[in-house]
């Protein structure tokens, strides 16, 4: 729901001088409102509990409260959706709205992999041209740089003053460092996961589904226990030493 409220948000872009996150919250309501009665296993439900109808409502009502001035082709877009939708709800009682989006994302996934394999065939049929090879040997010389960069990167002699350092304060250093760590991988792996997700199945905002998936991901968590078991051991290593003066 509230990946649904920030993309609704989009499309009512630029917005006036208002309190956005109130704003976005009010959305989400409506949002949960939706997937609350769509969960209802109530049996004379109308179509509109059926639909995202109270989606749009809830949109067009939040606007209207905060006076935000809707762009005439977000208005039409949303009309469409609502029109549709209403539709399809009322034409096919038992229709499921998220069944049907995971059957249009796998359909999509598809199209995508195929049509990345195609024009990979193609190329290969027809061959590389004077462009290709420039651009191949662009990437070449790039890749050389920057390995290049890294060995003189790494060949600097670097100052260790962690002798010097207390253990207390060293084991607090090395959980700060690998909180850092842990951090950093993990945005990285959001970075690559909605970039392979935009790429396979189509140009989307992030959603808070791909954090849960990268949490609950088996390779994610053995590379934040790698880092951590790395970390430990350089404490424990720390904490047997002897302490100077």
């Amino acid at each position: 729901p509230l990946g649904m409220a920030r993309a609704s948000v989009t499309l009512l872009e630029p917005l006036p001088p208002i309190d956005v996150l109130e704003f976005t919250r009010e959305l989400e309501g409506y949002n949960w409102e939706m997937l609350y009665r769509r969960a209802s296993e109530q049996t004379n439900r109308s179509w509109a509990d059926r639909s995202p109808a109270i989606q749009w409502i809830g949109l067009f009502r939040v606007a209207a409260q905060y006076s935000v001035t809707m762009d005439f082709q977000a208005l039409r877009l949303l009309r469409a959706m609502l029109l549709y939708d209403s539709l399809a709800a009322r034409l096919l009682p038992a229709i499921d709205i998220v069944r049907e989006y995971r059957h249009f994302d796998r359909y999509r996934a598809r199209r995508a992999r195929l049509r990345i394999m195609n024009g990979v065939q193609r190329q290969m049929d027809k061959g590389f041209d004077q462009k290709a090879f420039i651009g191949l040997d662009r990437l070449a010389n790039m890749a050389d740089g920057l390995f290049a960069r890294l060995k003189h990167i790494l060949s600097i002699p670097m100052a260790n003053f962690n002798s010097l350092m207390g253990k207390g304060s060293y084991a607090i250093f090395t959980l700060v460092k690998f909180t850092a760590q842990a951090i950093f991988v993990t945005g990285a792996a959001l970075v690559l996961t909605w970039l392979a997700q935009s790429m396979f199945i189509g140009v989307r905002p992030p959603d808070i589904g791909i954090l849960n998936r990268l949490l609950s991901n088996p390779w994610y968590q053995l590379l934040l226990l790698v880092l951590f078991i790395i970390n430990t051991r350089t404490v424990l290593f720390n904490l047997d030493d002897v302490d100077v003066g």
